[in-house]
């Protein structure tokens, strides 16, 4: 009789039991999978139902480097964004990191113009990489302002690039001010 009952628990409710077992399994990993912060931009509609914006956004794009510390960006009395890093001791090489992020959601090209502190005495060159493009503030011949073209609902990515042919054995501070033309 229990040779029986065995048999019939092998055929007939071993697999149920197995699907259940994977059930039990399968929802907390995939519940995990699906854990993801829910970020929503809420869009502005007028009562036409359509919306344009008029500006520009610039916004910081946090991260840890070991050369860049202390970021801020930061409105000035002149309309600016002004960012700044404190610019660590680093041995000679090229360092980079994305800083901002431009928006444009006008429907209009726009024109940001850049500049920079000439405070900066090292020998470093110092620029502004957008995708394969490179826009220098500061090298050896001294400080440029640059104007970049950002087209009509596009988004751009800003990294800061240093480059140093020597060490630099003290720390700097690096202040960038960008202005919508």
């Amino acid at each position: 009789m229990l040779r029986y009952l065995s048999d019939i628990f092998g055929t007939i409710l071993e697999p149920f039991a197995l699907c259940l077992l994977l059930v039990i399994f399968t929802i907390p990993v995939a519940t995990v999978i699906n854990l993801e912060p829910i970020t929503k931009n809420g869009k502005t509609v007028d009562v036409l139902g359509v919306s344009t914006s008029n500006e520009v956004t610039i916004s910081l794009i946090d991260g840890k480097h070991s050369i860049f510390k202390n970021e801020e960006l930061e409105s000035t009395e002149n309309n600016q964004l002004k960012y700044s890093t404190d610019i660590k001791r680093r041995e000679a090489g090229v360092y980079s990191k994305p800083i901002l992020e431009i928006n444009n959601d006008t429907d209009q090209d726009r024109v940001v113009e850049i500049t920079t502190n000439p405070d900066i005495k090292t020998s470093s060159n110092i620029s502004i990489l957008i995708g394969e493009d490179s826009y220098t503030l500061i090298d050896k011949d001294g400080a440029t302002s640059q104007k970049i073209n950002i087209d009509a609902g596009e988004s751009y990515t800003l990294f800061l690039s240093i480059e140093n042919d020597v060490n630099i054995q003290f720390s700097e501070n690096l202040e960038i001010y960008l202005e919508q033309k």
